[in-house]
């Protein structure tokens, strides 16, 4: 028998909604309730499950206001806006009873849920037609605020940072020294220290706009492209590789690791870029680069022994359709796959609408219209390869034609009509040319395999056929197909007036996310932006602007940053600029006792927060200090050497699994030329907190774990670069302990030592001679042992 919905009030529930309506007016402390904020997020938790959809519970649908008030097969409404006390959602979540008691299994709400039900209710039970959410309203454009003490602001940054600060009472921290200020930017931008000839140059210029001039010249150098790629990689689940059981190598995906590169380096404008990922084969087809760009929409892990083809094709589709919210909306889009959101006005046919825009693409590796922006040496080296390829492959036709010929000849002489099959050609040269059909043989498919890195290809995804709706996949599963879906836009982000999608094409949502009206896009990167400059955003979860994300501790900000950086054409180096020449940037990160004492988490700024670098920007500075860098810029993935005891075999023993092989020259390439495979992850980076490859990454974890201290105090390569760095300072100090240790501290810190490292240092390098005494070199050998000190330094790897 159906449960009746009235219900009737104990003495005691009757009691709860009395005190907590005295309490709330004589506090007069009760805020207004905001249904998306406040209400929505409680009823996707608690009611939706049994409420919504096509045979909900007693009729009852909880989805939209006209529903909830039409009640359920009772007749009677689920609430009576303006009367808490009569209204059953607010009595039978709240009741102890069991019968009557809602959701009858599971998590009940909160005392604190409760109560905003009631007062929402209360409040006339309001339920906006679209979501009046910050982040889904278009920035505004803030006043700059006047600030009490304006002496050392620098530019507008200050006075929103500085306004908050002086309505809290917190001192900020006076400015950095000119060396730190030093390290700090070359670590930013290039992710490598300075010479100490670079150090120099600065720290002897006085002139007030030394420092401007100084991130001028990095962002000038081509070197910040490849730092800051390595951020926007982590973002859009970058790999060389398939990932799964197989993991295949995609010998064409470093491409997009170059186009990034090289977008960064130019300053290519911001909406460009974006659209260039998006639908860059049908909105500029003529260029190399926009083809190359697609690959964002296959960057992602992909399972080629799949045996069920639309299934993988779903999978692919829902990757590319969570990576483009996570890196350039800053959503958890992914999160409306199998239903709506449960935090933000996102629904499922919203995914599936945003997800139809892909439904047309094929992934495929082709040549393009235009020549490809390549290095030198991949041309090179593909002229070389392909000219090789085509000599041995018409000497084995031709070893081929001759057994065919002999064989033909032989069965002509007895007689025999049966076709000669290739196994028949390979047996005969087998004994009488042994072994040189197979040499043949495996010299053309190891060829085949490096010329396939240098080919003229790009791994994309190009329009095959016609733009096509989809199906709504029910529980996100393909084997429950739902209504067909047509390509649009998340509707919560458009104005009232624009709810249809202009067209059915990529290039109808490349120009929706870049245009400048769009509420997130420019939001998201200039937070991105801001997080890599002073360890976290101004949003602190930077791929999750959403309900169930952090809020901006500085909004105003925030969103005169994002209309700046659209009225300044999209440049992200005018962003860099105007962000490090702000004087918040140039605070110190040294405590301030009273600062301290109000905000310990710095979430207000009053200084610059310490952080250490990642493991790519280790590795590199590790090289640098030792003079042995390549500059070589761009190609195919390397593969540095791996630590003795990696395994880097595989289950099926298939070569192809395996870690390859580098030349010296190779193996000293920056760390964003390293082989990522998503099966075998570079143990340095792995240690010290890389991002994973299968998902995209907004913020690396930050961890101080044990493993970290032994790989640089007990890894070979920290050993090697304690040798490599050791050769150089014989050779620019001579064999003088005092000038060796005055030329390492300006390598690695860009100073000179004090008085006490140097009595230190020279203490060390006599204990350390004569422990060594057995070496056969025992000065060499303390040397090194003072460069691998200097390696673990705190200082080398931290920056204030």
């Amino acid at each position: 028998m159906a449960r009746r919905v009235i219900f009737k009030p104990n003495h005691g529930t009757a009691a709860t909604f009395l005190l907590a309506a005295l309490l709330c007016l004589w506090t007069a402390q009760c805020e207004p309730i905001r249904f998306y904020d406040d209400i929505k997020p409680l009823l996707a938790i608690h009611c939706f499950k049994c409420h919504t959809g096509e045979k909900p519970k007693g009729g009852l649908v909880l989805d939209s206001r006209v529903h909830a008030l039409a009640g359920g097969k009772s007749g009677l409404p689920a609430i009576i806006p303006g009367d808490s006390a009569r209204s059953p959602l607010a009595l039978r979540t709240a009741t102890n009873d069991a019968d009557e008691q809602m959701p009858p299994k599971g998590a009940r709400l909160t005392a604190e849920e409760q109560r905003r039900i009631r007062q929402w209710i209360d409040e006339g039970a309001r339920w906006p037609e679209q979501d009046d959410y910050w982040a889904f309203q278009p920035p505004a454009a803030p006043t700059i605020p006047a600030v009490k003490q304006a002496k050392g602001l620098r530019n507008p940054i200050d006075r929103f940072i500085n306004a908050r600060l002086e309505a809290a009472k917190i001192p900020a921290a006076p400015e950095a020294d000119s060396r730190t200020l030093l390290r700090r930017a070359y670590a930013d931008l290039l992710g490598v220290p300075p010479t100490p000839e670079e150090a120099n140059r600065f720290l002897s210029d006085k002139t007030p706009d030394a420092f401007a001039g100084l991130v001028d010249r990095l962002l000038a150098d081509p070197r910040y492209g490849e730092r800051w790629a390595r951020h926007w990689l982590d973002l859009v689940r970058y790999g060389e590789s398939d990932g799964y059981e197989d993991d295949k190598i995609r010998p064409q995906a470093w491409r997009y690791r170059d186009y990034v590169i090289r977008a960064l380096n130019e300053d290519k404008p911001y909406d460009r870029y974006v659209q260039e990922q998006i639908a860059g084969d049908e909105l500029w087809p003529e260029s190399s680069d926009a083809w190359i760009a697609t690959g964002f929409a296959r960057l992602g892990a992909w399972d080629g022994m799949s045996k069920d083809p639309a299934q993988q094709r779903q999978d692919f589709l829902n990757d590319a359709t969570d990576a483009v919210g996570a890196a350039f909306l800053g959503i958890t889009l992914g999160c409306a796959r199998c239903h709506d959101h449960k935090y933000d006005v996102i629904s499922q046919k919203d995914y599936y609408r945003v997800q139809a825009f892909f439904a047309g693409v094929k992934r495929e590796s082709k040549n393009v219209r235009a020549p490809l922006r390549e290095p030198d040496f991949v041309t090179a080296a593909f002229k070389t390869e392909s000219q090789e390829l085509a000599r041995l492959r018409l000497e084995r036709e031709a070893l081929q034609a001759s057994a065919r010929t002999a064989l033909e000849k032989a069965r002509v002489a007895e007689s025999e009509k049966k076709k000669i099959e290739d196994e028949d050609i390979r047996k005969w040269l087998e004994k009488n040319q042994p072994g040189q059909f197979g040499k043949l043989n495996d010299a053309i498919k190891s060829l085949e395999r490096r010329v396939r890195f240098h080919e003229p290809k790009v791994e994309a995804v190009f329009q095959s056929g016609a733009p096509r709706a989809i199906r709504l996949l029910k529980g996100g599963a393909i084997s429950q197909p739902g209504e067909e879906i047509s390509p649009g836009f998340v509707q919560a982000m458009l104005p009232m007036n624009a709810q249809k999608a202009p067209g059915p094409t990529r290039a109808a949502l490349a120009r929706w996310i870049a245009s400048p009206e769009h509420p997130l896009t420019a939001r998201v990167m200039v937070n991105r932006l801001w997080q890599h400059h002073f360890g976290n955003g101004l949003v602190a979860t930077p791929s999750d602007f959403g309900r169930n994300g952090k809020r901006p501790t500085h909004p105003e900000l925030l969103d005169w940053l994002a209309r700046r950086f659209v009225h300044e054409g999209w440049s992200v180096k005018q962003m860099h600029r105007l962000i490090m020449t702000s004087a918040v940037y140039r605070r110190s990160s040294s405590p301030v006792p009273a600062a301290y004492a109000k905000d310990p988490e710095n979430q207000w700024l009053w200084r610059m927060n310490r952080r250490r670098l990642e493991g790519e920007a280790i590795r590199d500075t590790f090289l640098t200090l030792g003079g042995t860098l390549s500059p070589t810029m761009g190609g195919p993935g390397v593969y540095a050497p791996l630590p003795k005891g990696v395994n880097v075999e595989f289950p099926n023993n298939d070569k192809e699994l395996s870690w390859g092989e580098a030349t010296e020259e190779e193996a000293r390439r920056r760390s964003i030329y390293l082989f990522q495979r998503r099966s075998l992850t570079f143990p340095l980076m792995d240690v010290f907190d890389g991002a994973p490859m299968n998902q995209s990454c907004a913020a690396r974890a930050q961890t101080t774990v044990a493993p970290q201290a032994l790989a640089l105090f007990n890894g070979e390569f920290a050993r090697e670069s304690a040798r490599h760095f050791a050769e150089r300072l014989s050779r620019e100090a001579g064999s003088a302990p005092k000038g060796q240790i005055e030329r390492a501290f300006q390598i690695a810190f860009a100073r000179r030592p004090t008085r006490t490292e140097r009595e230190f240092a020279l203490q060390f390098l006599g204990e350390q001679k004569a422990a060594r005494q057995a070496e056969f070199d025992p000065e060499k050998a303390a040397l090194v042992d003072f460069c691998h000190m200097i390696l673990n330094a705190n200082e080398l790897i931290y920056i204030d």
